[in-house]
């Protein structure tokens, strides 16, 4: 029979998102096989201890091959970036044909050996899929420059056309093969196209200057960073029902729904921070003010960090409360450094953000302690 040991590594593994459910069934089925096979007499430790080895050198033999993928690639890019003596839009067009060339070759391959059965090529899969995705998105980004597709408006539609590409390709290797790396592929994927989204659309609503840099009223500036605050809560909201809260019990859903979790709290995060903690450009009368001011952009995150603990109380998952976390601490760091650097002085600055990091971690300990009815443990993360 398999090492209890080995099984409750396995099992620990698929609780805290490092494999999926598929994997750790083929692990405990490989482990099972490899140690009915071994004379009854060696000692259980041995056995163990010979299995993870021979897993391990099998991840560093894969990580080599990847590596060397990855060299590959970038030699391609080089040779097509410096060695073509090509003008300006030939260079473009030169680009986009050689990112596009990767794109195809890794898509197909990815494709052919999402059928097969083992953990190898199924891993394989995954990265070659993955690695698709930007390929995709810088060959279209460059063909359609080639071409000359862009607006007058300062936002260029060959961005978001390049971004949309990717996302597409990550879609597809999504559901051609369901893992960790195509999920977080997808995520980032997505996240890229809302900001070129985003970026497009104010470019197009107001001009720039001769620096680049747009103009518009104290009015406006308030307005539109609150239309890409709602923005970004919808972008995460998106991803949130489609990838977690829809009704999939497919082998592996578990590992890929932590995923998505980190996904969507990066999202809302982030973009709330670039809309809640944005300042005035430098060239208006208050440059480099606040828009929403110190302490309502402070309590814009602590919010967010709020809806984050809720969403750990519903769900039960511990990464929300990291994201909420997260959340947390910048809003009262940003207080900080608005606040205590320019009345107290750095030293004290420094002594408030070391009791703001203790108390964050120290609330979220009792939180996860709350919500799972058990004490966090250090790297049980779901």
């Amino acid at each position: 029979m398999a090492t209890t040991q080995v099984l409750d590594r396995i099992a620990s593994w698929e609780r805290s998102g490092l494999i999926d459910h598929d994997l750790a069934d083929r692990l405990r089925a490989a482990e099972a096989a490899e140690t009915d096979a071994l004379p009854a007499s060696q000692p259980a430790v041995e056995i163990a201890t010979s299995a993870a080895r021979t897993r391990s050198s099998g991840f560093i033999l894969d990580f080599f091959a990847y590596l060397g993928g990855v060299f590959l690639l970038l030699a391609w890019y080089a040779w097509v970036a410096n060695d073509l003596p090509l003008q300006e839009v030939d260079r473009l067009r030169a680009l986009g044909i050689a990112a596009l060339v990767p794109a195809i070759l890794l898509g197909a391959a990815g494709w052919m050996l999402a059928s097969r059965d083992d953990e190898r090529t199924q891993r394989a899969s995954a990265v070659a899929l993955v690695a698709a995705v930007p390929n995709a998105g810088v060959a279209a980004w460059a063909l359609l420059q080639a071409a000359g597709i862009e607006t007058s408006t300062g936002g260029s539609v060959t961005l978001v056309a390049g971004a949309g590409v990717a996302l597409l390709v990550a879609i597809a290797a999504r559901m051609r093969r369901p893992s960790m790396l195509t999920q977080g592929a997808l995520l980032t994927a997505w996240g890229v196209f809302a900001f070129e989204v985003a970026g497009w659309v104010e470019g197009g609503l107001w001009s720039r200057d001769e620096f680049g840099d747009i103009t518009r009223s104290t009015n406006e500036e308030l307005l539109w960073n609150l239309a890409r605050l709602g923005w970004w809560w919808v972008i995460a909201a998106i991803p949130a029902i489609v990838l977690v809260l829809r009704p999939d019990r497919s082998p592996g859903h578990e590992a890929r729904d932590s995923v998505a979790r980190v996904g969507i709290g990066a999202i809302a995060v982030l973009g709330s921070g670039s809309a809640a903690l944005a300042t005035y450009d430098w060239s208006s009368a208050r440059g480099g003010q606040p828009v929403f001011g110190v302490w309502p952009a402070a309590g814009i995150m602590l919010g967010v960090g709020v809806v984050f603990v809720l969403a750990a109380r519903r769900s039960g998952s511990r990464i929300h409360l990291v994201t909420a976390g997260a959340s947390i601490l910048i809003g009262l760091s940003y207080l900080n450094a608005e606040l205590v650097v320019d009345a107290l002085g750095a030293p004290a600055a420094l002594l408030v953000e070391g009791v703001i990091l203790l108390g964050v971690a120290g609330l979220g300990w009792a939180a996860g302690r709350l919500i799972t009815g058990k004490r966090v443990a250090s790297g049980d993360i779901r």
